[in-house]
């Protein structure tokens, strides 16, 4: 049957056409899972630069220092509303939180500095999950 001077593949090319399209999102899958596998290498690879570090990478200290003082803003605030403003002590379970988001923020900029000692890692299991 013939749409405007065009013809209607056979069977047999569209069954290659469409083996042709698979193979095509399995090599897109293959370089997918290639890709992830070069990422965590890569990973790895900061890793073992440092080996004395509990870090799986490089963290950045200026970046941990920016979050904790980030964080503190709001808890400070928080703790304004919550005990001084509205004496709202129902509240305290999230200010308790955000106190421990920022000491987490806190100890991992500590443990970026002194990476050797085990005392500096230790608050991270406390104070994140």
């Amino acid at each position: 049957m013939e749409i405007k001077g065009r013809k209607e593949p056979e069977h047999k090319s569209t069954d290659i056409s469409l083996c042709c399209v698979e193979s095509r999102n399995i090599d897109h899958k293959r370089q997918e899972i290639l890709q992830r596998k070069h990422c965590v290498s890569n990973i790895l690879t900061m890793a073992k630069e440092n080996s004395d570090s509990i870090w799986l990478y490089s963290p950045s200290f200026a970046l941990s220092i920016v979050a904790a003082v980030l964080y503190s803003i709001p808890m400070a605030l928080q703790f304004w509303q919550t005990v001084i403003r509205y004496k709202a002590y129902y509240f305290i379970v999230v200010l308790v939180g955000a106190c421990l988001e920022v000491g987490g923020y806190a100890a991992r900029a500590i443990s970026i500095k002194q990476s050797s000692q085990i005392v500096s890692s230790l608050p991270l299991n406390i104070f994140q999950c």
